[in-house]
């Protein structure tokens, strides 16, 4: 006899073993969700992570070296003004054998060095130090005393080429290093920021920078021996994991010197 339709014992054995595939097939489809959730995780924590520790690492290079000290919360010091030195507006070198000038001067000869790239900026825009062996690595001198000079003007007469400072010098050397600013990263909470300020100019207000928001877990400065060496930069970001298993967490760590 012929047959027009399955029977009831038919049909509950292919929802039985449809329901078992289904299974399987569900659990399946989650691992594999769960597994590319937590690499796309990971991926964008790892990218975030390595460019703004070669931000900040690139920031710490050009430093004055000794002026470098730890604060509460992260790190503090003078910056070199690279960007003159690489288009050489600045020389590095000063003629202190010049009969006007000497370490009690308030003119200090640099030969090479750009007059228009000082006299275009107003007054104690930047300030010079001049390398020194006796100088304490990261002293309040750099922020409150002596060591930082401000650039009052530039003056050209009488085939002068030379720094003019409001204050007469109590140190000079034959090299010295132009400033433009000075900044400091600090970790507050899970925010990290950076301040860039002019600690010889009362004038310029403080600008402050979010670097990074809700996002840091840990910045910390190891090795750090508070003189002219290197030392160790470690940042640690975290985020929520998308499938709701805490949260993902990335460490790395950039060596400066």
């Amino acid at each position: 006899m012929r047959r027009n339709a399955f029977s009831m014992l038919e049909l509950i054995f292919v929802i039985v073993v449809m329901g078992i595939l289904a299974k399987f097939g569900v659990d399946l489809f989650k691992q594999i969700y769960d597994n590319y959730a937590r690499t796309v995780i990971v991926t964008s924590l790892e990218e975030k992570t390595e460019t703004a520790l070669a931000q900040i690492a690139n920031r710490l290079r050009e430093r004055i070296p000794e002026s470098a000290r730890l604060i509460t919360g992260g790190i503090e010091w003078i910056g070199r003004d690279s960007d003159g030195w690489n288009n050489a507006s600045w020389s590095g070198v000063a003629d202190i054998g010049k009969d006007y000038s000497d370490s009690n001067s308030t003119l200090i000869e640099t030969p090479g060095t750009v007059s228009t790239y000082f006299t275009e900026k107003a007054a104690n825009w930047y300030a010079v130090y001049f390398l020194q062996n006796d100088v304490v690595p990261g002293s309040d001198s750099f922020y409150t005393g002596s060591s930082m000079h401000p650039v009052s003007g530039f003056d050209t007469t009488s085939t002068r080429n030379a720094f003019t400072f409001a204050t007469p010098l109590q140190k000079a050397s034959e090299h010295y290093v132009v400033s433009e600013f000075a900044y400091k990263l600090v970790l507050n909470g899970t925010r990290l920021f950076l301040h860039k300020y002019k600690p010889w100019n009362a004038r310029y207000r403080e600008r402050t920078y979010l670097l990074l928001d809700n996002s840091v877990s840990d910045f910390a400065i190891k090795n750090f021996k508070g003189n002219a060496g290197g030392f160790i930069v470690v940042l640690c970001l975290d985020e929520p994991n998308l499938i709701g298993e805490g949260e993902t967490k990335i460490c790395k760590q950039k060596f400066v010197f």
